[in-house]
């Protein structure tokens, strides 16, 4: 934007839209930093991301094969940088990006076939976002600064309004997040006073300016600490302790709480199941598919797609593009994945090398006929390789 110009409050994702600089119940402003610490936060968005983080990576060619020989696969597959793994590098590129609506990483090219990447601390940098155009201010730990033109780093976003700014999910959650924050403090402060009742102090006389300055000195200035905490004060003046009567079951506090994880989970589409908070175990396996394909899927296709943009040439994206491997969590039970792998099978729809590795990490079949998804299951070589028995007469393959 052009410097000066202030728009004011777009929309609830905008911090000013609450006025002020946003403080929440906890104190402080509300941001992506402090949020994180809200009951349901982190479980939500490190479950998230560990999930993407843990998927298998591949770089395949546009008609399905596979393309190792695309100059940076091993690099982006396998081991993005010295000091982390691919799930760590790949953990915490989704984390920022599910969290803070944006996540960068630097890419380093050392040749033509190396290459690294580094993730870039949200808290050290700066965008500056124009008519189309951004760009990133980044300040490293040792004082230097650099300024990172549009394409020059691996950018990952949530979905958008208008294509620059990001709709992040703990700011249209953020009232759902500070009421969870107040009730996690009404908690602290409940047990913390001996899980006991408030009260008042009631007489219908005038308190005298040396009686109420005597019952100061008795309470050392704290009614409830020392009301809650069960002493035996000394009352004059007729004065009267009326505890108040309602509790926690009256202020329904388990279920506001419950509730209020519900708010939270509902704006990362996170299922509640997942969470404790499911209300039977009826159908766990399709809410299981329902998270996959609803949230996952939605935010490993932009990961894929800002891969081929920012790391792939134009030349590069016609041939090959990047796919995390989600079969793995489509698969269900394991009851259903040896169905499914017979009826694959069955169909000619995959090769028994490819279910043993692909789908049961179980050694390769050093035969020509393991490779071929159409070989016939009643093929004597497929029937028994180490002695070619037959089956029936109309198997043998040397006829």
């Amino acid at each position: 934007m052009a410097s000066g110009f202030d728009p004011g409050a777009r929309d609830a994702t905008d911090d000013r839209w609450f006025g002020g600089d946003g403080a929440g119940a906890m104190g402080g402003p509300v941001t992506a930093d402090t949020v994180i610490m809200a009951g349901a936060v982190f479980p939500i968005v490190s479950g998230i991301a560990e999930t993407i983080g843990t998927l298998p990576l591949e770089i395949i060619r546009r008609d399905g094969s596979a393309g190792e020989d695309y100059p940076y696969a091993e690099s982006l597959c396998d081991g993005p940088n010295p000091l982390m793994t691919s799930d760590e590098f790949w953990s915490t590129f989704a984390f920022n990006t599910v969290l803070r609506g944006r996540a960068y990483a630097e890419p380093i090219i050392h040749s033509s076939t190396e290459l690294e990447l580094w993730p870039l601390s949200p808290v050290r940098l700066v965008e500056d976002h124009g008519e189309r155009t951004f760009g990133v201010d980044y300040f490293y730990e040792d004082g230097r600064s650099r300024r990172f033109r549009q394409g020059e780093l691996l950018t990952g976003s949530g979905i958008s309004t208008d294509g620059v700014y990001s709709v992040v999910p703990w700011k249209t959650a953020r009232l759902a997040i500070d009421m969870a924050n107040t009730l996690e403090a009404f908690g602290r402060a409940f047990f913390k006073n001996g899980a006991r009742p408030s009260g008042v102090l009631s007489t219908e006389q005038t308190l005298t300016e040396p009686a109420l300055e005597r019952l100061k000195n008795q309470f050392n200035g704290n009614f409830a600490g020392v009301l809650n905490a069960g002493k035996v004060p000394i009352l004059e003046a007729s004065l009267k302790y009326l505890p108040i009567t309602n509790n926690n079951v009256d202020n329904q506090y388990l279920e506001l709480r419950r509730n209020a994880v519900r708010e939270v989970a509902r704006n990362w589409r996170y299922p509640l199941h997942m969470l404790g908070e499911s209300e039977s175990d009826e159908d766990t396996e399709q809410r299981a598919l329902e998270f996959v394909k609803y949230v996952i899927r939605p935010w490993t296709g932009r990961i894929e797609k800002a891969i081929g943009r920012d790391l792939m040439t134009p030349a590069q994206r016609r041939v090959y593009r990047a796919k995390f491997d989600l079969d793995g969590l489509l698969r269900g039970d394991s009851a259903t994945q040896w169905r499914n792998a017979v009826l694959a099978r069955t169909a000619s729809l995959a090769s028994a090398n490819e279910l043993r590795v692909g789908w049961f990490d179980l050694p390769r079949i050093e035969e020509d006929w393991a490779d071929d998804p159409r070989t016939p299951l009643n093929s004597n070589r497929a029937a028994d390789t180490t002695s070619g028995g037959m089956t029936s007469p109309q198997d043998r393959t040397d006829a």
